[in-house]
């Protein structure tokens, strides 16, 4: 969940759904929301053999539709729908970056020697061709997950996909407004995710993958100073790390997708149930947005 700004005299702040107080009488919201959550697993799914709910996909848009369609149902009267193009694979971006890394890697290694008959000159064209590689792999990198457009963006796949977000107005005066997240679409079952000890080795890979991107022409520059040869070797092991992140990458889009009960239906039913709740109990003063989001598993592009 997540903390959207609103008009500066409106004080914004989250809602606790679970501690909101239920009476005898009430019905079972946390019931509610597994039911919601089931239903939308079942009802996006391509079918019993293909479930997920691909960023950009038709499931994804089914996933839109069935959120839609029980807000209609519940009678909130204020859903909107935001259409927009979003990334179909977060991999394939990852494997476009990180291909450029390994680009410099070679360029640094196969270069160097070619140029010329001075070991220096050549290791200075060399390092400047690989640097340059490895800067606008590292460009991409940071711009994508700066929510900042990039360079190239048109040539991965995209695909349309939407945001739908329904406002529930309080009794009296909006005094606050609280906006819940949670996003539609469901990630690839990759490899990465086989065991918790996996996951341990892919989150300590990931960092030094990423920046690995900035300390290796770093390291490959002050390999060509005398005496510091050693350095140009630490570089290279930086490879290993840039190329296990490009083959996930080119890797992980042939599995299927999760059927994403906890990424991210459990969310999504939360917020139906709240929906209903409210619609049952309206608040006295917080205006609650609900956003459910596309396209989160590719970056947030629907954010």
């Amino acid at each position: 969940m997540l903390y959207l700004p609103c008009s500066p005299t409106l004080p914004v702040s989250i809602l606790t759904f679970a501690g909101m107080t239920m009476n005898s009488s009430s019905p079972n919201y946390g019931a509610q929301a597994l039911q919601y959550a089931t239903q939308l697993v079942h009802r996006a799914a391509a079918s019993p053999e293909q479930p997920g709910r691909g960023s950009a996909t038709y499931a994804e848009e089914r996933a839109a539709r069935y959120v839609r369609e029980r807000l209609a149902a519940l009678g909130v009267g204020d859903i909107r729908s935001q259409p927009f193009q979003g990334l179909r694979s977060i991999w394939f971006f990852l494997a476009f970056a990180f291909g450029f890394g390994l680009s410099g890697h070679v360029a640094f290694w196969l270069l160097r020697p070619a140029f010329g008959d001075s070991p220096v000159l050549g290791g200075l064209a060399a390092w400047a061709l690989s640097s340059a590689s490895f800067a606008f792999g590292f460009y991409l990198l940071w711009r994508k997950f700066t929510f900042r457009d990039y360079p190239l963006r048109a040539a991965l796949p995209h695909g349309p996909s939407q945001n739908v977000i329904a406002v529930i107005r309080p009794q009296a005066e909006v005094r606050r407004r609280v906006v819940l997240v949670g996003h539609l679409d469901s990630h690839r079952s990759v490899i990465w995710y086989v065991h918790d000890i996996v996951v341990s080795v892919y989150h300590f890979s990931t960092p030094l993958a990423i920046y690995g991107m900035a300390a290796a022409p770093l390291l490959y520059g002050l390999s060509l100073i005398p005496g510091f040869w050693i350095l140009g070797w630490i570089a290279a092991a930086l490879a290993l790390f840039h190329f296990f992140a490009w083959f996930s990458g080119v890797s992980a889009d042939l599995g299927p997708y999760s059927p994403g009960a906890n990424d991210n239906a459990s969310a999504v039913g939360t917020l139906l149930a709240l929906a209903e709740r409210l619609q049952r109990q309206p608040l006295q003063h917080v205006e609650i947005w609900l956003a459910f989001t596309g396209c989160e598993e590719t970056g947030c592009d629907g954010m």
